[in-house]
């Protein structure tokens, strides 16, 4: 992931997709719990994406997951469902889109892209990262302070973290119900 964030080119993904569920305790039961169809990937990736949306119907219908407001006239708005493929004047405003694209000073740029490394180790690191950068690349990142997509990354990554511990007790209370009430 940090690869790609860090790259100075334009990448479009493209992701297999299944049926997932999670299990949960009910009545100190353990059931499953339907998730829907979800990309096949790491956690936090379709978050990291400017654009995203589930082709359905072989291509023919298109869920819309996440679109900012500049590419809703060619994709259409989050939540939305949108039919018919995707076609080569979509494709054209969106290769217009990324060569009208502000280019950004590669210091800015390397900076922010610590910054999106510092997301992986929490809040608190984001915050230690930012608070290192100079004043002038920090009024350039977010003239409002830093940007609320990285903070949102790095509390994805706190969360993330939590629900891994969590899920800990959680398997060893399986582990005990499989084993007849003996932990592994």
């Amino acid at each position: 992931m940090n690869a790609m964030l860090q790259s100075p080119l334009h990448i479009v993904a493209c992701m297999r997709a299944r049926e997932k569920v999670k299990l949960v305790k009910v009545n100190g039961k353990t059931e499953y719990e339907p998730q829907g169809v979800l990309p096949i990937q790491e956690k936090n990736f379709t978050f990291e994406l400017t654009a995203s949306m589930m082709l359905w119907n072989g291509g023919k219908q298109r869920e819309i997951i996440k679109c900012p407001a500049e590419l809703q006239p060619m994709f259409g708005t989050a939540g939305e469902w949108a039919e018919g493929y995707l076609t080569a004047e979509q494709g054209k405003a969106l290769r217009d889109w990324v060569d009208g694209a502000k280019q950004l000073d590669d210091g800015v740029q390397r900076a922010r892209d610590s910054l999106q490394m510092a997301c992986e180790k929490g809040m608190e690191a984001l915050v230690a990262a930012w608070k290192a950068l100079p004043a002038k690349v920090q009024r350039a990142i977010g003239p409002k302070g830093c940007p609320d997509d990285l903070k949102k990354s790095a509390m994805a990554f706190d969360q993330e973290r939590a629900e891994a511990a969590a899920g800990g007790a959680e398997l060893a209370d399986l582990n005990a119900s499989v084993l007849g009430g003996q932990a592994a």
